[in-house]
């Protein structure tokens, strides 16, 4: 069995992953601020990289290494706690702070079924790369489906918020005199890639492009 280090050193390592993924993923989508076209472009040069089935098998992986690691640690943690100690430690979080901990494996797995979803709404399902902002307009202008992204967005947030103050201090980033700061630089990120994806949802509901 892997040790706890071991473990911490692999959820931040394929956290890290993920977070350029996704950080890569909305610089790309909002390219539709700019208009149809520009996505269009964009999804066309992408899909005629070599390496795209490279990356996407990369990031599969560290979907699956990161649940696994933070589920490992999450069941471990609270069994090292007991119920006392972790009743001490949650009393020294913010609430904001203590809910976004506390809900970790949750949003997580609310994360992945939410990956699913996407992946075969948007990736798996056939389509013309030319044609990639329409397939995003048609799909986020159905309500139902716009309220399941906006919720993913939000949730997306908490789970960071969380999830890169903790990937900073496994990588050894997270000094105790930049603690303060650092934790606001992992919340404001977090709110801003929520909103940034939310944002593409209220153009998509906005106007046709």
């Amino acid at each position: 069995m892997f040790s706890n280090m071991v473990l911490k050193l692999a959820a931040a390592l394929s956290g890290l992953v993920l977070i350029l993924f996704v950080g890569f993923h909305l610089t790309t989508n909002l390219l539709l601020w700019r208009g149809a076209e520009a996505l269009d472009r964009a999804a066309i040069a992408l899909h005629n990289q070599v390496w795209l089935p490279a990356a996407e098998a990369i990031v599969l992986t560290a979907i699956a290494v990161h649940f696994l690691t933070v589920l490992i640690l999450a069941w471990r943690n609270r069994q090292a706690r007991g119920p006392q100690a972790y009743a001490q430690w949650q009393s020294k979080q913010t609430s904001w702070l203590r809910w976004a901990a506390n809900s970790t494996v949750i949003s997580g797995s609310g994360l992945a079924v939410f990956l699913l979803v996407h992946l075969q709404g948007m990736r798996w399902r056939e389509h013309d790369p030319s044609q990639t902002s329409s397939l995003i307009l048609q799909t986020l202008q159905q309500p139902a489906i716009a309220l399941l992204y906006g919720l993913g967005a939000a949730v997306l947030a908490l789970h960071l918020s969380h999830g890169l103050r903790s990937m900073a201090r496994s990588l050894g980033l997270f000094y105790p005199q930049w603690a303060i700061a650092g934790q606001r630089v992992a919340i404001a990120i977090a709110i801003g890639l929520g909103i940034g994806f939310i944002s593409i949802i209220a153009l998509a509901n906005r106007t046709l492009i």
